[in-house]
């Protein structure tokens, strides 16, 4: 998605998140407030770690 998205000048980060309850870890692509593979709901529920 990335690198498709890199096609048509726009570079979107690359965000990792966790939570705690339940134990759980994911990754998403976002650019400023828009998420492209992941809906806004679902990664809100995750604390972000790491973004490339």
């Amino acid at each position: 998605m990335v690198e498709f998205l890199a096609r048509y000048d726009v570079f979107p980060t690359w965000v990792f998140g966790v939570r705690l309850e339940p134990w759980g870890a994911h990754c998403w692509i976002q650019h400023g407030p828009f998420t492209f593979n992941e809906g806004v709901e679902k990664a809100a529920s995750y604390t972000p770690i790491m973004a490339v």
